[in-house]
């Protein structure tokens, strides 16, 4: 399973913040875990909160932990000149997790693959 967020345009004003948080932490942390676990998870035995917070939680202790090796980092051409962006910033504007494995039991997609791409600028 692939899960791909890729956007055609840059930080804008938000360079403040993307230099303290990058892509990792705002799109893969953030959002693509959350669809990979929406996605992988059991159905709950319920639609509250509480019910999908357990299946969600359930699919994160079965994935294998992400290692720096795991992962591709990248800049878009031009970051550096957005407003607020340190003119020497090393922060990702693309990354790219490679394999979460899912395993144990209890996963609807025990084995599968879980990879996570997110981009800005990207045309």
């Amino acid at each position: 399973m692939q899960i791909t967020l890729s956007e055609n345009f840059g930080v804008g004003q938000r360079g403040a913040f993307y230099e303290t948080a990058g892509c990792l932490r705002d799109v893969i942390q953030n959002h693509l875990f959350q669809i990979v676990a929406l996605l992988a998870m059991e159905p709950p035995v319920g639609q509250d909160y509480g019910a999908v917070q357990t299946e969600k939680g359930k699919v994160f202790k079965a994935m294998r932990p992400l290692k720096a090796d795991d992962m591709v980092r990248g800049q878009y051409a031009g970051y550096r000149q957005e407003p607020d962006v340190a003119k020497r910033s090393d922060v990702e504007t693309y990354c790219a997790c490679g394999c979460s494995s899912i395993h144990g039991a209890g996963t609807a997609c025990r084995g599968i693959c879980a990879r996570k791409v997110s981009s800005r600028d990207c045309d």
